[in-house]
């Protein structure tokens, strides 16, 4: 099983859970052109994380997930989308719904969906978790 590993800093603590802080990297942080180019990127996350550990504010920490819960998560929020989109535009358009509002329709087609997801946000959240590891003892 490949796991995806950050190690970030502790900005939040509160009884059973704390927020850390990573840097989300693009591929091209590391090039030796990118000080030229536009395209390099570094943002910074913060992950809510449950742990039974003691972290205090300041302390480095390992985040640690499963690859295939990124991949299930790119699933949920982009491929099954576009996929109700791309449904629902084909069967407007075979029912013979003007291309322009079939288009429109097909769009706010994902409201609903993006509903149903933020409605299962807490069910999500227990599955989608990454563990702690402290690193710094």
């Amino acid at each position: 099983m490949s796991v995806v590993e950050h190690i970030g800093k502790v900005v939040e603590v509160e009884e059973g859970r704390c927020v850390v802080q990573i840097e989300q990297l693009s591929a091209c942080v590391n090039c030796q052109a990118r000080s030229a180019c536009t395209a390099s990127d570094k943002k910074e996350k913060n992950i809510e994380v449950q742990t039974e550990n003691h972290v205090v504010v300041g302390e480095q920490v390992l985040l640690v997930g499963q690859h295939s819960l990124g991949l299930k998560a790119v699933f949920f929020a982009y491929i099954l989308p576009l996929a109700l989109i791309f449904v629902v535009l084909v069967v407007l358009t075979i029912l013979g719904v003007e291309e322009t509002l079939a288009g429109t329709i097909s769009l706010f087609a994902i409201l609903p969906y993006y509903g149903v997801l933020r409605f299962f946000k807490d069910r999500l959240k227990r599955e989608f978790t990454f563990k702690l590891i402290k690193l710094n003892k």
